[in-house]
Protein backbone atom coordinates (compact mmCIF):
# COMPACT_ATOMS: atom_id res chain seq x y z
CA UNK A 1 0.00 0.00 0.00
CA UNK A 2 1.08 3.56 -0.64
CA UNK A 3 -0.37 6.71 0.89
CA UNK A 4 -1.25 9.49 -1.53
CA UNK A 5 -1.61 12.80 0.27
CA UNK A 6 -4.80 14.52 -0.85
CA UNK A 7 -5.26 17.33 1.64
CA UNK A 8 -3.52 18.32 4.82
CA UNK A 9 -5.79 16.04 6.80
CA UNK A 10 -6.77 13.28 4.38
CA UNK A 11 -4.91 10.41 2.81
CA UNK A 12 -6.12 7.72 0.49
CA UNK A 13 -4.97 4.13 0.53
CA UNK A 14 -4.86 2.65 -2.96
CA UNK A 15 -4.21 -0.97 -3.73
CA UNK A 16 -1.14 -1.40 -5.92
CA UNK A 17 -1.51 -3.50 -9.07
CA UNK A 18 1.78 -4.09 -10.81
CA UNK A 19 0.68 -5.77 -14.04
CA UNK A 20 -0.78 -2.93 -16.06
CA UNK A 21 -1.93 -3.67 -19.59
CA UNK A 22 -2.86 -0.43 -21.32
CA UNK A 23 -2.97 -1.59 -24.92
CA UNK A 24 -6.36 -0.93 -26.49
CA UNK A 25 -7.89 0.52 -23.32
CA UNK A 26 -9.82 3.78 -23.11
CA UNK A 27 -9.34 6.44 -20.44
CA UNK A 28 -11.25 9.60 -19.56
CA UNK A 29 -11.13 12.63 -17.31
CA UNK A 30 -14.88 13.05 -17.71
CA UNK A 31 -14.80 15.29 -20.77
CA UNK A 32 -12.54 13.57 -23.29
CA UNK A 33 -11.66 10.04 -24.31
CA UNK A 34 -8.17 8.68 -24.98
CA UNK A 35 -7.22 5.29 -26.42
CA UNK A 36 -3.94 3.80 -25.18
CA UNK A 37 -1.36 1.99 -27.29
CA UNK A 38 1.44 0.30 -25.35
CA UNK A 39 4.88 -0.33 -26.85
CA UNK A 40 7.08 -1.85 -24.17
CA UNK A 41 7.58 0.88 -21.52
CA UNK A 42 6.06 3.59 -23.72
CA UNK A 43 2.30 4.23 -23.65
CA UNK A 44 0.77 6.58 -26.20
CA UNK A 45 -2.70 8.07 -25.66
CA UNK A 46 -4.65 9.56 -28.54
CA UNK A 47 -8.16 10.93 -28.64
CA UNK A 48 -10.26 13.97 -27.81
CA UNK A 49 -9.93 16.54 -25.06
CA UNK A 50 -13.64 17.28 -25.45
CA UNK A 51 -16.44 15.91 -27.59
CA UNK A 52 -15.46 16.23 -31.25
CA UNK A 53 -12.09 17.90 -30.62
CA UNK A 54 -9.95 15.04 -31.87
CA UNK A 55 -6.21 15.05 -32.37
CA UNK A 56 -5.05 15.39 -28.77
CA UNK A 57 -2.27 13.13 -27.55
CA UNK A 58 0.11 12.50 -24.68
CA UNK A 59 2.72 9.87 -23.90
CA UNK A 60 3.77 8.19 -20.66
CA UNK A 61 7.14 6.53 -20.10
CA UNK A 62 7.32 3.86 -17.42
CA UNK A 63 9.85 4.64 -14.72
CA UNK A 64 8.73 2.34 -11.87
CA UNK A 65 6.26 -0.40 -11.06
CA UNK A 66 3.34 2.03 -10.97
CA UNK A 67 4.84 5.40 -11.93
CA UNK A 68 5.22 7.04 -15.32
CA UNK A 69 6.84 10.24 -16.48
CA UNK A 70 5.06 12.43 -19.00
CA UNK A 71 6.86 12.98 -22.29
CA UNK A 72 7.10 16.60 -23.37
CA UNK A 73 5.74 17.62 -26.74
CA UNK A 74 2.27 16.15 -26.67
CA UNK A 75 -0.73 18.32 -27.52
CA UNK A 76 -2.40 17.59 -24.17
CA UNK A 77 -0.36 18.44 -21.08
CA UNK A 78 -1.40 18.04 -17.46
CA UNK A 79 1.54 17.23 -15.18
CA UNK A 80 5.06 15.99 -14.62
CA UNK A 81 4.41 12.37 -13.68
CA UNK A 82 1.57 9.88 -13.31
CA UNK A 83 0.81 7.09 -10.85
CA UNK A 84 -1.35 4.09 -11.65
CA UNK A 85 -3.68 3.03 -8.84
CA UNK A 86 -6.82 0.99 -8.25
CA UNK A 87 -9.52 1.61 -5.68
CA UNK A 88 -12.67 -0.19 -4.63
CA UNK A 89 -15.75 1.63 -5.94
CA UNK A 90 -18.26 -0.97 -4.79
CA UNK A 91 -18.40 -2.85 -8.09
CA UNK A 92 -17.02 -6.28 -8.98
CA UNK A 93 -13.99 -4.76 -10.71
CA UNK A 94 -11.67 -2.22 -9.01
CA UNK A 95 -11.62 1.24 -10.53
CA UNK A 96 -8.34 1.80 -12.41
CA UNK A 97 -6.86 5.29 -12.17
CA UNK A 98 -4.07 7.38 -13.64
CA UNK A 99 -3.40 10.24 -11.21
CA UNK A 100 -1.20 13.04 -12.54
CA UNK A 101 0.98 15.33 -10.41
CA UNK A 102 3.00 18.47 -11.02
CA UNK A 103 6.57 19.15 -9.88
CA UNK A 104 5.22 20.13 -6.44
CA UNK A 105 3.53 16.71 -6.09
CA UNK A 106 0.09 18.30 -6.25
CA UNK A 107 -2.61 16.44 -8.14
CA UNK A 108 -3.40 17.99 -11.52
CA UNK A 109 -5.60 15.45 -13.32
CA UNK A 110 -7.37 12.13 -12.79
CA UNK A 111 -8.08 9.69 -15.61
CA UNK A 112 -9.96 6.45 -15.15
CA UNK A 113 -10.52 3.50 -17.44
CA UNK A 114 -13.97 3.17 -18.93
CA UNK A 115 -15.87 1.20 -21.54
CA UNK A 116 -18.34 2.87 -23.86
CA UNK A 117 -18.62 5.88 -26.13
CA UNK A 118 -17.97 9.50 -25.20
CA UNK A 119 -21.70 10.15 -25.65
CA UNK A 120 -22.40 7.43 -23.08
CA UNK A 121 -19.98 9.12 -20.69
CA UNK A 122 -21.51 12.57 -21.14
CA UNK A 123 -24.99 11.16 -20.60
CA UNK A 124 -23.79 9.35 -17.47
CA UNK A 125 -22.32 12.58 -16.10
CA UNK A 126 -25.57 14.47 -16.57
CA UNK A 127 -27.91 11.72 -15.36
CA UNK A 128 -25.81 11.15 -12.23
CA UNK A 129 -26.36 14.79 -11.30
CA UNK A 130 -30.03 14.78 -12.25
CA UNK A 131 -31.20 11.60 -10.50
CA UNK A 132 -33.53 12.24 -7.59
CA UNK A 133 -36.99 13.35 -6.51
CA UNK A 134 -38.15 16.90 -7.25
CA UNK A 135 -41.27 18.95 -6.58
CA UNK A 136 -42.78 21.90 -8.43
CA UNK A 137 -44.45 24.96 -6.89
CA UNK A 138 -47.74 23.06 -6.59
CA UNK A 139 -46.11 20.15 -4.75
CA UNK A 140 -46.28 17.69 -7.64
CA UNK A 141 -43.46 15.13 -7.58
CA UNK A 142 -41.11 14.45 -10.47
CA UNK A 143 -38.87 11.40 -10.15
CA UNK A 144 -35.78 11.43 -12.37
CA UNK A 145 -34.41 7.89 -12.47
CA UNK A 146 -31.90 7.21 -15.21
CA UNK A 147 -33.28 8.58 -18.48
CA UNK A 148 -36.89 8.63 -17.27
CA UNK A 149 -39.29 11.12 -15.69
CA UNK A 150 -41.92 9.41 -13.58
CA UNK A 151 -41.27 6.25 -15.57
CA UNK A 152 -41.55 7.88 -19.02
CA UNK A 153 -38.29 7.70 -20.99
CA UNK A 154 -36.52 10.68 -22.51
CA UNK A 155 -33.55 10.97 -24.87
CA UNK A 156 -30.34 12.59 -23.65
CA UNK A 157 -28.77 14.83 -26.30
CA UNK A 158 -25.13 15.95 -26.29
CA UNK A 159 -24.31 19.30 -27.88
CA UNK A 160 -21.21 20.59 -29.60
CA UNK A 161 -19.93 22.01 -26.31
CA UNK A 162 -19.71 18.48 -24.82
CA UNK A 163 -22.65 18.96 -22.49
CA UNK A 164 -25.63 16.62 -22.28
CA UNK A 165 -28.16 18.69 -20.35
CA UNK A 166 -30.50 18.64 -23.31
CA UNK A 167 -33.35 16.18 -23.59
CA UNK A 168 -36.08 15.19 -26.00
CA UNK A 169 -39.19 14.34 -23.99
CA UNK A 170 -42.56 13.49 -25.52
CA UNK A 171 -41.42 14.91 -28.84
CA UNK A 172 -40.21 18.26 -27.50
CA UNK A 173 -36.75 19.65 -26.71
CA UNK A 174 -35.77 20.94 -23.28
CA UNK A 175 -32.61 22.29 -21.66
CA UNK A 176 -32.15 21.45 -17.98
CA UNK A 177 -30.03 23.84 -15.94
CA UNK A 178 -28.98 23.24 -12.34
CA UNK A 179 -30.01 25.85 -9.78
CA UNK A 180 -29.19 26.47 -6.13
CA UNK A 181 -31.91 24.10 -4.92
CA UNK A 182 -32.82 21.94 -7.91
CA UNK A 183 -33.22 22.45 -11.64
CA UNK A 184 -34.77 24.94 -14.03
CA UNK A 185 -36.24 23.36 -17.16
CA UNK A 186 -36.44 25.50 -20.29
CA UNK A 187 -38.12 24.96 -23.60
CA UNK A 188 -35.38 24.64 -26.20
CA UNK A 189 -34.88 25.04 -29.91
CA UNK A 190 -32.57 22.73 -31.83
CA UNK A 191 -30.09 24.33 -34.22
CA UNK A 192 -27.12 23.14 -36.23
CA UNK A 193 -23.78 23.67 -34.51
CA UNK A 194 -20.82 25.29 -36.17
CA UNK A 195 -18.43 22.33 -36.13
CA UNK A 196 -18.94 19.39 -33.79
CA UNK A 197 -22.68 18.85 -33.48
CA UNK A 198 -26.05 20.39 -32.73
CA UNK A 199 -26.84 23.07 -30.18
CA UNK A 200 -29.99 23.47 -28.12
CA UNK A 201 -30.86 27.07 -27.33
CA UNK A 202 -33.12 27.72 -24.38
CA UNK A 203 -36.18 29.87 -25.05
CA UNK A 204 -38.78 30.22 -22.28
CA UNK A 205 -38.84 28.82 -18.77
CA UNK A 206 -40.99 25.69 -18.63
CA UNK A 207 -40.77 24.69 -14.98
CA UNK A 208 -38.73 25.18 -11.81
CA UNK A 209 -38.21 22.09 -9.68
CA UNK A 210 -36.82 21.83 -6.17
CA UNK A 211 -34.81 18.72 -5.31
CA UNK A 212 -35.82 16.81 -2.21
CA UNK A 213 -32.89 15.95 0.04
CA UNK A 214 -32.37 12.24 0.55
CA UNK A 215 -32.96 11.29 4.18
CA UNK A 216 -32.17 7.58 4.27
CA UNK A 217 -28.69 6.64 5.59
CA UNK A 218 -26.06 6.10 4.44
CA UNK A 219 -26.82 7.95 1.18
CA UNK A 220 -28.14 11.22 2.55
CA UNK A 221 -27.90 14.73 1.15
CA UNK A 222 -28.24 16.35 -2.27
CA UNK A 223 -25.20 14.75 -3.89
CA UNK A 224 -25.28 11.14 -2.73
CA UNK A 225 -23.28 9.91 -5.73
CA UNK A 226 -20.14 11.58 -4.35
CA UNK A 227 -19.92 8.65 -1.91
CA UNK A 228 -20.74 5.91 -4.43
CA UNK A 229 -19.05 6.73 -7.76
CA UNK A 230 -16.15 8.78 -9.02
CA UNK A 231 -16.83 12.39 -9.93
CA UNK A 232 -15.09 14.03 -12.87
CA UNK A 233 -14.56 17.44 -14.40
CA UNK A 234 -17.33 16.82 -16.93
CA UNK A 235 -19.81 16.51 -14.07
CA UNK A 236 -18.40 19.38 -12.03
CA UNK A 237 -18.40 21.78 -14.98
CA UNK A 238 -22.20 21.97 -14.72
CA UNK A 239 -21.63 23.97 -11.53
CA UNK A 240 -19.90 27.32 -11.96
CA UNK A 241 -20.96 28.48 -8.52
CA UNK A 242 -18.08 27.70 -6.17
CA UNK A 243 -20.46 27.80 -3.22
CA UNK A 244 -22.27 24.74 -4.57
CA UNK A 245 -19.00 22.91 -5.17
CA UNK A 246 -17.89 23.67 -1.62
CA UNK A 247 -21.17 22.34 -0.25
CA UNK A 248 -20.90 19.26 -2.45
CA UNK A 249 -17.39 18.54 -1.16
CA UNK A 250 -18.29 19.11 2.46
CA UNK A 251 -21.44 17.02 2.20
CA UNK A 252 -19.10 14.02 2.03
CA UNK A 253 -17.71 15.08 5.42
CA UNK A 254 -21.19 15.75 6.80
CA UNK A 255 -22.43 12.34 5.71
CA UNK A 256 -19.80 10.87 8.02
CA UNK A 257 -20.79 13.16 10.88
CA UNK A 258 -17.91 15.63 10.59
CA UNK A 259 -18.14 18.46 13.13
CA UNK A 260 -17.58 21.72 11.25
CA UNK A 261 -15.77 24.79 12.55
CA UNK A 262 -16.61 27.16 9.66
CA UNK A 263 -19.72 29.08 10.75
CA UNK A 264 -21.45 28.93 7.36
CA UNK A 265 -20.97 25.17 7.00
CA UNK A 266 -21.97 24.60 10.59
CA UNK A 267 -25.20 26.56 10.05
CA UNK A 268 -25.99 24.95 6.70
CA UNK A 269 -25.59 21.35 7.79
CA UNK A 270 -27.28 21.94 11.15
CA UNK A 271 -30.44 22.60 9.13
CA UNK A 272 -30.21 19.20 7.42
CA UNK A 273 -32.33 16.68 9.37
CA UNK A 274 -30.05 13.80 8.34
CA UNK A 275 -26.87 15.40 9.71
CA UNK A 276 -25.65 13.84 12.96
CA UNK A 277 -22.33 15.39 14.08
CA UNK A 278 -19.88 13.25 16.02
CA UNK A 279 -17.92 14.39 19.04
CA UNK A 280 -14.47 13.48 17.70
CA UNK A 281 -13.56 14.11 14.05
CA UNK A 282 -10.39 12.04 14.37
CA UNK A 283 -12.49 8.89 14.56
CA UNK A 284 -14.09 9.48 11.15
CA UNK A 285 -12.93 7.26 8.30
CA UNK A 286 -13.64 7.93 4.65
CA UNK A 287 -13.65 5.39 1.86
CA UNK A 288 -10.91 5.56 -0.78
CA UNK A 289 -13.51 6.75 -3.26
CA UNK A 290 -14.73 9.52 -0.97
CA UNK A 291 -11.16 10.71 -0.37
CA UNK A 292 -10.51 10.80 -4.09
CA UNK A 293 -13.72 12.72 -4.80
CA UNK A 294 -12.94 15.25 -2.07
CA UNK A 295 -9.66 16.00 -3.79
CA UNK A 296 -11.13 16.13 -7.31
CA UNK A 297 -13.86 18.55 -6.23
CA UNK A 298 -11.37 20.69 -4.28
CA UNK A 299 -9.07 20.96 -7.28
CA UNK A 300 -11.89 21.97 -9.59
CA UNK A 301 -13.32 24.33 -6.98
CA UNK A 302 -10.10 26.33 -6.83
CA UNK A 303 -8.84 25.94 -10.40
CA UNK A 304 -10.98 28.44 -12.29
CA UNK A 305 -12.50 31.89 -11.79
CA UNK A 306 -16.15 31.79 -10.77
CA UNK A 307 -17.43 32.86 -14.21
CA UNK A 308 -15.14 30.63 -16.31
CA UNK A 309 -17.82 28.29 -17.61
CA UNK A 310 -20.55 30.92 -17.83
CA UNK A 311 -19.09 31.78 -21.22
CA UNK A 312 -20.68 28.57 -22.51
CA UNK A 313 -24.44 28.18 -22.22
CA UNK A 314 -24.89 24.77 -20.68
CA UNK A 315 -26.50 25.00 -17.28
CA UNK A 316 -26.00 26.77 -13.97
Amino acid sequence: MKNILLTAAITIQCAVVYAQNFNGTFWTNGQGSFEATQKNDRIEFFGSAMLGEVGYDFTLIKRGRTTYSTEQGGSYTFGKYVEYRTIDDGTDTPLELLIAYDDKDEMTEVFYKFDGSIDDLLAHNFLSLLDGVYTDAAGKEYIFDGATINGTPFEVLSDEYAYANNIKYKGKYYKIMFSDNGVNIYNARKASGMVFGDVYNKTTLYKKLRKKTAQDPPLTGRWQYTSTSIVNVGMLSYFCDKTQLRLMRNEIFARRGYKFLSPDLKTYFAKQPWYKPVSDNSKIHFSDLENLNINIIKKYETAYPADFYKKVERGM
